[in-house]
């Protein structure tokens, strides 16, 4: 299994998506794996010009789980889950920036 697969295989996992359904908290350990995750896939990809299809879909996923979420945390666990996900953005926007731009 490749990275991206690992990647992929773990948002899909109920550690992952299935807490942001299900109004559970994500694991802050959790989240900063799937960040060091997409690092790799960065590097992984750096070569590439374009990016996997299962990929996109799967962060497109997420987002949308997350911004669907938020609303029903108090303010404190919003502002920390919403920090994390900046990071995960800056992530996910970096694995996958234009070769050209890196």
């Amino acid at each position: 299994m490749n990275i991206i697969e690992k990647f992929i295989e773990d948002c899909i996992s109920i550690s992952h998506v299935y807490r942001i359904h299900s109004n559970e908290l994500i694991q802050e350990e959790e989240f900063l794996g799937l960040i060091n995750d997409l690092h790799q896939i960065g590097h992984a990809l750096r070569k590439e010009s374009t990016i996997p299809k299962n990929l996109a879909a799967i962060l497109f996923d997420l987002s949308t789980a997350f911004y669907s979420s938020i609303d029903w945390m108090n303010d404190e666990e919003k502002g920390k889950t919403m920090r994390l996900f900046d990071k995960f953005c800056d992530a996910a926007r970096e694995a996958m920036q234009d070769p050209s731009e890196r």
